[in-house]
C-alpha cells in the first residue's frame, strides 16, 4: 500500500533534513498569537517547483499559538491498512493513527499531553525534547545539533532552491508579508529572513539515499486571533504524572 511504503522512509529523511538544527537561533521565544495548520503530502517524484497538494495526505496538525505556548489540536489520522503474505495465508493489517492533545511550553522546554475527554484532569509532563510524535516545535528547541548553513538560489517569484549544509538540496516556497506567528517551518532555515509557508524535498530511505517519492510540508489557514489564556492552563486540582523527576 501506498503509506506502507513510506512509512519507514518518512522517519529517515526527517532525521536528515531536522538533524542539523540549532535551536537557540531558530525561534524567538515570543511566537505570536493565532492558528494555523500544517499538512505533509507524500507525492510520486514530480516538478520540484510544484507546491499543491497533489500526493496523498500523510499527517495533518493544527496549532493554537499564544506567545511562548502552543496547543496541539488531538487528531485521528486515516487508518493505514496493508496485506502480510506468509506462505499460502495472507493477513491484513489495519494500524490507527492519532495524536493526544498537548500544550508546549517553549521557554521551559514542557510538553504537557492530556485527554480532552476527561477535560484535562489527567495531564503528563514530559520534556519538549523527548515528545517523540511532535515533529516541529520538539525540533525548534533541540539544544544539541549543529547549526545549518545555507546557500539559496531563486528560481521563481517566491520560490527558493536551497542547499543545506553543502549536500542537502529542497525548495522553499515564502511569503514576503510578516505573519501573525513565526511559521513551524522555519526549523528548514533558521537564519532565512522571510517566513516559510511550503517546503518540497526528496523522501531518502534509510541508506540516505533518494526514494524516487517527494514530501510537501504546507502551512495553511493561519489566522492571527486573541486566544484565551484558559486553552493552555490547567485546573490546579488536575492530577499530574511529571516524568521529568525521574530523569
Amino acid at each position: 500500500m501506498f503509506f506502507t511504503r513510506y512509512r519507514t522512509l518518512l522517519p529517515c529523511t526527517l532525521m536528515l533534513i531536522f538533524s542539523t538544527a540549532k535551536a537557540q537561533s531558530i525561534l524567538p521565544v515570543n511566537l505570536g498569537e493565532g492558528s494555523l495548520q500544517v499538512k505533509m503530502y507524500i507525492v510520486p517524484k514530480s516538478d520540484s517547483l510544484r507546491f499543491d497538494a497533489h500526493g496523498k495526505l500523510y499527517e495533518h496538525y493544527v496549532y493554537y499559538v499564544k506567545k511562548n505556548k502552543v496547543f496541539r489540536k488531538e487528531s485521528i489520522e486515516a487508518p493505514i491498512t496493508s496485506v502480510v503474505h506468509n506462505g499460502g495465508n495472507s493477513t491484513e493489517l489495519t494500524i490507527n493513527r492519532s495524536r493526544p492533545a498537548c500544550v508546549f511550553d517553549v521557554i521551559r522546554k514542557l510538553a504537557y499531553t492530556f485527554d480532552l475527554q476527561y477535560l484535562k484532569r489527567y495531564v503528563t509532563i514530559d520534556s519538549l525534547k523527548d515528545k517523540g510524535d511532535e515533529i516541529f516545535y520538539r525540533t525548534m528547541f533541540t539544544e544539541k545539533n549543529a547549526h545549518i548553513k545555507i546557500t539559496g538560489v531563486k528560481l521563481h517569484p517566491l520560490i527558493m532552491q536551497v542547499i543545506r549544509n553543502g549536500t542537502d538540496t529542497c525548495y522553499f516556497k515564502y511569503a514576503k508579508e510578516k505573519l501573525p506567528m513565526v511559521s513551524p517551518l522555519a526549523i528548514f532555515a533558521p537564519a532565512f529572513k522571510y517566513p516559510i509557508v511550503a517546503v518540497n524535498f526528496s523522501l531518502k530511505n534509510a541508506k540516505g539515499q533518494n526514494s524516487g517519492s517527494r514530501m510537501i510540508i504546507a502551512i495553511s489557514e493561519v489566522k492571527g486571533q486573541p486566544l484565551q489564556d484558559s486553552l493552555f492552563t490547567f485546573s490546579s486540582t488536575a492530577i499530574i504524572q511529571d516524568h521529568t523527576r525521574s530523569k
